[in-house]
């Protein structure tokens, strides 16, 4: 990595409506917002970063308070591998933390990885596999203290990405479909058992998205959510 890329800073901005649609729409509890802004600085194997989340109050007005909502990450690429990295996190305002490491190779010519972390606030153990069948198709598995959690399959044809995906803890199925056009990304998903269903709409640096229960097949209120994310380097 050159010089230039070695620290980087990434705004993102959040603004959400709740209830679009809904006798209590006007209320301003409904309209929220916050940023997280994160720094990055790269050494070597080792890659630092601070992240400052500061959430907006329903005035639009920063809490001061919340300045103490910093996260300090530290990220150790095993130099003789370059396949495994170490991985920690410590929130400076609460110190809880997360330690755990990653893991990304081949396998029969196939391209594995995996991730685990162990977080101290509910002293538990997420873990992360996926394996790549080919370019374009690839299965994720989450998991908790060695229990399945979930799983999804990404299947990709042209410019259309197909992801059925199951919560075995909630009993779950849900799907998703995401078509790239040019620069956009479209995205529609529907999780069967909330009869929930979600829109997005991506050209970075901007993020629109839209989700709402079908009651009945009926819609429901709409919450609607614009993000802006983008990387600067120093």
């Amino acid at each position: 990595m050159g010089k230039s890329s070695d620290i980087t800073g990434t705004p993102k901005a959040t603004f959400t409506l709740k209830s679009v649609g809904g006798e209590g729409f006007a209320s301003a509890q409904n309209a929220s917002g916050g940023s997280v802004n994160t720094l990055k600085i790269k050494r070597g194997p080792v890659l630092l970063s601070l992240v400052l989340a500061t959430p907006v109050s329903d005035k639009l007005v920063s809490d001061l308070k919340s300045l103490k909502e910093c996260t300090l990450a530290m990220d150790y690429t095993v130099p003789k591998s370059k396949k495994v990295v170490l991985t920690s996190k410590l929130m400076l305002d609460s110190k809880l933390y997360t330690v755990g490491f990653t893991y990304t190779g081949t396998l029969s010519n196939k391209e594995v990885g995996f991730k685990t972390a162990y977080a101290s606030k509910d002293k538990k153990c997420g873990s992360e596999a996926f394996a790549c069948l080919d370019k374009n198709n690839k299965t994720t598995v989450n998991l908790s203290n060695e229990r399945v959690v979930s799983a999804k399959h990404a299947m990709t044809s042209g410019s259309l990405t197909y992801e059925p995906s199951y919560n075995f803890v909630k009993q779950a199925p849900a799907f998703a479909i995401t078509q790239k056009q040019g620069k956009a990304t479209y995205k529609a998903a529907y999780d069967l058992k909330a009869e929930k269903a979600s829109l997005e709409y991506v050209q970075k640096p901007y993020k629109f998205t839209a989700e709402s229960k079908l009651v009945s097949g009926k819609p429901q209120p709409v919450t609607l959510a614009a993000i802006f994310e983008q990387i600067y380097e120093f």
